[in-house]
C-alpha cells in the first residue's frame, strides 16, 4: 500500500483549508465592512454568494483541464488568479469591485482545491489510504478553518477589514512560491482525447443516480454550513452584541463537533471500509 509522505500531507491540509479560510476570515469584519461601504450586512453577505458562484462554476472545468495539461500549471495559475482576486478585494472601493474580487477568488481557489485533490490521488492511488487520509482532513481542516474567524476577529479589533485580505494574499503567495519551487507534475498520463468528450462525461455523471444520492448528502451539509456562515455575523455581532474576537471564538465550538464526528468517521472507515460506509 502506497503511503502519502507526511510532509506532503501537511501541504495538502494547508492548501485544502485555503478555500474555507478565504470565506471565514473576514466574517468578524462584516459589520465594519457594511459601515465602510454605507450599506447593510445583507449586502455584504453577497460576497459569500459571489464567491460560491465562482467556486461552483470553476469546479466544472478545472478537473478536466488538469487531466489534459497537467496538475502543476493549473495550480500555479489558480494561485496567481487567487492572489489577484485577494489584491482587488484588499483595494476595493465599492461593493461591485468587492463582489467581482470574491467571484475571482472563488473560481481560482476551487482550481487549487480540486486539482490538489487530483494530485493526492496521483501520489496515492490506493482507495483505502485515500479514504483514511480524507477522514484525517475532515478532522484537521475544520480546526484550520475555525482558526480563521479567530484570526479575523483580532485583525478587526487591532487593524481593519482590509488586512484580512492582506493575510489571504500572503497565505496564497507562500503556496505560489512552493508550487514554483517544489511541487512536481504528478499527472504523467495526460488525456489526449477531444474536448467534446468532457461534455459526454458530464452527461454520464448527471444521469448517474448513485452520484446524485451520495452528493445530495454533501449538498445539504454545505447548504447548512453556508447558511450559518452567512447569517451568523448579523445574529451574533449585531443582535447579540458579541465583539469580533468573541464571534471568532464561537466557531471553535462548531469545529469541536466536526472534529469529533470526523474522528468517529475515520474509525468506522478503517474498520468497515469506504464502500460499506457509503452504502
Amino acid at each position: 500500500m502506497k503511503q502519502i509522505p507526511l510532509s506532503f500531507k501537511l501541504v495538502i491540509i494547508l492548501v485544502w483549508a485555503l478555500p474555507q479560510m478565504s470565506t471565514d476570515i473576514y466574517l468578524p469584519s462584516m459589520p465594519a465592512m457594511a459601515s465602510y461601504f454605507h450599506t447593510s450586512i445583507s449586502m455584504i453577505q453577497y460576497t459569500i454568494f459571489f464567491y460560491t458562484v465562482g467556486f461552483s462554476l470553476g469546479a466544472l472545468f478545472f478537473g478536466p483541464i488538469s487531466d489534459r495539461i497537467g496538475r502543476r500549471p493549473v495550480i500555479l495559475w489558480s494561485l496567481v488568479i487567487a492572489a489577484i482576486g485577494s489584491l482587488i478585494a484588499m483595494l476595493a472601493t465599492s461593493l461591485d469591485i468587492l463582489f467581482a474580487a470574491r467571484f475571482i477568488q472563488g473560481v481560482a481557489l476551487v482550481g487549487v482545491g480540486s486539482t490538489m485533490r487530483a494530485v493526492t490521488k496521483d501520489v496515492c492511488p490506493d482507495k483505502q489510504e485515500m479514504a483514511r487520509f480524507g477522514a484525517v482532513l475532515g478532522i484537521v481542516i475544520p480546526i484550520a478553518a475555525s482558526i480563521a474567524p479567530v484570526i479575523g476577529g483580532y485583525i478587526e479589533h487591532y487593524f481593519y477589514w482590509r488586512i484580512s485580505f492582506v493575510f489571504l494574499l500572503i497565505y496564497i503567495s507562500i503556496f505560489l512560491v512552493y508550487t514554483i519551487k517544489t511541487l512536481p507534475e504528478t499527472n504523467h498520463d495526460k488525456l489526449e482525447r477531444p474536448l467534446k468528450y468532457m461534455f459526454i462525461d458530464y452527461k454520464e455523471v448527471l444521469t448517474n443516480g448513485v452520484f446524485f444520492r451520495y452528493n445530495s448528502i454533501t449538498a445539504f451539509a454545505l447548504c447548512s454550513m453556508f447558511a450559518y456562515v452567512t447569517i451568523s455575523p448579523y445574529i451574533l455581532q449585531v443582535k447579540v452584541g458579541l465583539s469580533p474576537e468573541q464571534f471568532g471564538y464561537t466557531n471553535l465550538i462548531i469545529a469541536a463537533t466536526l472534529v469529533i464526528s470526523s474522528f468517529i468517521n475515520s474509525k468506522m472507515i478503517y474498520h468497515r471500509g469506504i464502500d460499506k460506509m457509503l452504502q
